[in-house]
């Protein structure tokens, strides 16, 4: 099974977010109610059991986590994401390196669309620019052990595992 550990988040007005990206770009967006904050990625298991164990002793990210930004990934495929400042998740990214979670090279963030094809550069650029510092959303103050199963119309998410809210 493919399991992976996340925070939900909400984008406060992800329609007009995704709208102003419209004419710049073509890709997958992430459906709304699949938004998440990914603290760490197991990949394929047999069983979800060693993962459950650490994740007793991790702690629940505090309450009031701002999304706040857009950046890109510039690997291929191309990914927007928005961003989540450091030292709203450097507590929570210390109790999953005590977990036993190795944590090294994670960047806090929520992945919005897999872009496929840039269609203005020099636009994308400057709506990426528009969100600078501005709190877009929130991330919610749980922390969930999903089971991802891909599928041609997108992945399905199944909690195994919720701590917090």
């Amino acid at each position: 099974m493919r399991l992976f550990i996340a925070s939900p988040a909400t984008i406060y007005d992800y329609d007009g977010l995704r709208h102003s990206f419209d004419a710049v770009l073509s890709g997958k967006w992430v459906e709304e109610e699949n938004l998440h904050l990914t603290w760490y990625f197991a990949g394929e298991l047999d069983s979800p059991d060693e993962i459950v164990q650490k994740l007793n002793a991790v702690e629940v990210p505090p309450e009031g986590m701002e999304i706040e930004s857009l950046r890109s990934f510039s690997r291929t495929p191309q990914i927007l994401y928005a961003s989540v400042s450091e030292s709203f998740v450097a507590s929570t990214i210390a109790s999953f390196e005590r977990a036993g979670f190795g944590m090294k090279g994670f960047k806090a963030h929520v992945t919005l669309c897999r872009v496929k094809r840039l269609l203005d550069r020099k636009s994308y650029e400057k709506g990426i620019k528009r969100y600078e510092g501005r709190v877009v959303g929130k991330i919610t103050p749980s922390i969930i052990l999903y089971k991802s199963t891909l599928t041609p119309k997108g992945p399905i998410y199944e909690k195994l595992l919720e701590k917090g809210r």
